[in-house]
């Protein structure tokens, strides 16, 4: 169960001087506190656990000390307690805490008395508790949903903020109720609807900023009565629904398009089409123009033509590479029959004397002949390996011979063309280590063969697709040199040199931060690439004694500021930092 409050976020890497309002998490030994930009501790307050969530207003905290979770706001405790999951604040309105699973037992908790404890049970496994700023729970019987509606009026404190809130809920006794939060007070003002069997939105009929459709039902035997939210002086109403006027069809057309004429029909009386009680509307008719202009002849009936000669009938080929019983076919299929011709064993180069091929196919459209009469489509390619070597089968017409120890077709896009290229590699002389680089279909070298390692997946989010998938979704690929890794991109050459220890996309995931960047490791240190883009002004080279496992930018809203949330060799954050390295950290 997740609260979604979005906040939009820009990336800047200038330093300034930023808001004495800015609290970071600064970690002391095993606990935190808050600390300001400066690494100075704000307050004597320690947290187990504390988390900064980028889509929290300017501010607040989750934290967990022991079995409770909790809410601060700019280190004051607001909520706190062992029943919260997760909180979402709206920022200058109200505070939502999701309630856990219900899993205290009555041995283990503490009720006031019998009927507290039976209360808690009925609960429904999941809910949400409502607070206001200051932290004070509303309705302490909780909800079992809350469904923010709308909101209406002007705030006393700020005239950009709304002043009421209309929230829809459901009890764990599934009642419906409709209520109105205000904001300037922190507290319900008023039950619209409280404790129904039954309350339905209509969105088709509710009009935005003007009322909201329903029906009600109090009990679950009554009819649902038809009622509506209005918006009248600021405040909302609750009244029995009225209709409000709308254009029809007929009106709405003849706003836009001018007025139309009603045609009687002879056969069915005045103004109606047959047996639909619906008038007809016609334009007027407008001639279809002259098939020959002023001057030119008419033909009659005793003039000829000369009758153009058909066109050829286009044949559309489809041809696919067959492996059977070790051999390699080739299958033929005219376009538009279903019928496919038997295939015909394809001639492959001799090999010597006591030696076979085998084979492997690789999906890979193309179009290998395109003329007037036809239009050949190949399905497929084939690598084969002839003893310890390997080569491809393009097409009928062309192969890569069988001279490389390994070969691995990739597709990737040249100027949003899709070209097909090869990774490649051959042993050196004398030794069983293979160095590899990249052709294309003509075996023209773009990348030279002298790499240890040239991994094109290396650094692609989406890492779960294998090296099987022959779609390449990077331009920046993973390479090795001397026992070092750095990054090349095919045709434009080397984007950062083989000096690194690691280079990996970031594998932790981290909700509520973002997470999208490229990790490096030189010398024990570790560094930052955002998104995978090497401009040099995205780079943070190894500085930190601890792997980045995400970034917050424009932290707490402060524009420019960005902080590195550094974690442990288990995965778990342990302290921010900043870019220059200064870590909010110090052991006790």
């Amino acid at each position: 169960m997740r609260l979604f409050l979005q906040v939009g976020l820009g990336l800047l890497f200038s330093v300034q001087a930023f808001s004495q309002e800015v609290t970071i998490p600064f970690r002391v030994g095993n606990v935190y506190g808050l600390s300001d930009y400066n690494g100075k501790l704000v307050n004597k307050n320690k947290y187990d656990q504390i988390n900064y969530n980028r889509k929290m207003p300017k501010g607040y905290f989750a934290f967990k000390n022991k079995e409770a979770n909790g809410l601060a706001y700019n280190g004051k405790v607001l909520v706190s307690g062992p029943e919260y999951d997760e909180f979402g604040v709206e920022p200058n309105k109200f505070i939502i805490a999701v309630l856990k699973k219900n899993s205290v037992s009555r041995s283990t908790s503490t009720f006031k008395n019998e009927k507290e404890y039976n209360d808690f049970k009925k609960r429904s496994r999941e809910g949400y508790a409502l607070f206001n700023l200051k932290g004070e729970n509303i309705y302490p019987a909780n909800f079992k949903k809350i469904l923010p509606v709308d909101t209406t009026g002007v705030s006393a404190a700020n005239a950009k903020r709304a002043r009421y809130a209309l929230m829809a809920t459901t009890n764990f006794d599934d009642q419906f109720s409709l209520l109105v939060y205000d904001c300037d007070k922190q507290k319900i003002s008023e039950w619209l609807l409280k404790d129904y069997a039954k309350i339905k939105l209509d969105r088709g009929l509710t009009i935005p900023g003007k009322s909201i459709a329903l029906t009600a039902s109090k009990d679950k035997s009554d009819n649902p009565v038809p009622m509506q939210v209005i918006n009248i002086d600021g405040k909302f109403l609750l009244q029995q629904a009225t209709s409000e006027y709308r254009k029809g069809i007929k009106e709405q057309f003849e706003s836009e398009y001018g007025t139309t004429e009603v045609i009687a029909d002879p056969e069915s009386g005045s103004g109606l089409g047959r047996g639909t009680n619906k008038p007809n509307y016609t334009t007027e008719a407008v001639p279809p123009p002259p098939a020959y202009g002023a001057g030119v002849k008419v033909p009659g009936d005793g003039d000829s033509f000369e009758r153009s000669k058909p066109k050829a009938v286009k044949k559309y080929i489809i041809q696919t590479f067959e492996i059977k019983d070790g051999k390699l076919f080739l299958n033929e299929q005219i376009g538009g029959k279903n019928e496919v011709k038997p295939g015909t064993e394809f001639p492959m180069p001799p090999v010597a004397e006591g030696q076979t091929y085998t084979f492997e196919s690789f999906p890979y459209g193309t179009t290998i002949q395109d003329t007037d009469e036809k239009r050949v489509t190949q399905k497929n390619i084939i690598r084969f390996k002839s003893g310890d070597q390997y080569g491809i089968v393009l097409s009928p017409e062309r192969l890569i011979p069988a001279s490389y120890d390994t070969i691995n077709p990739i597709r990737y896009s040249v100027s949003r063309e899709e070209q097909l290229l090869f990774v490649v590699g051959k042993k050196e002389k004398g030794t069983e280590n293979i160095k590899y680089g990249l052709i294309d279909q003509n075996e023209k070298e773009i990348i030279p063969m002298r790499y240890e390692d040239l991994d094109p997946y290396g650094l692609v989010r989406s890492y779960f697709a294998t090296k099987s998938d022959s779609n390449v979704y990077s331009k920046n690929w993973r390479f090795k040199e001397n026992g070092k890794y750095g990054v090349i991109t095919p045709f434009d050459g080397i984007v950062l040199p083989a000096v690194y220890d690691a280079i990996e996309w970031n594998p932790t995931r981290f909700s509520g931060h973002q997470d999208d960047f490229v990790s490096l490791k030189k010398e024990g240190l570790y560094g930052f690439v955002l998104a995978a883009d090497f401009k040099e002004a995205n780079i943070i080279q190894p500085i930190f004694p601890y792997k980045v496992g995400f970034y917050d930018r424009n932290y707490q809203k402060e524009k420019g500021l960005l902080l590195f949330g550094l974690v442990d060799n288990e995965g778990k954050f342990f302290c921010y930092a900043r870019k220059d390295g200064f870590l909010y950290y110090k052991a006790k």
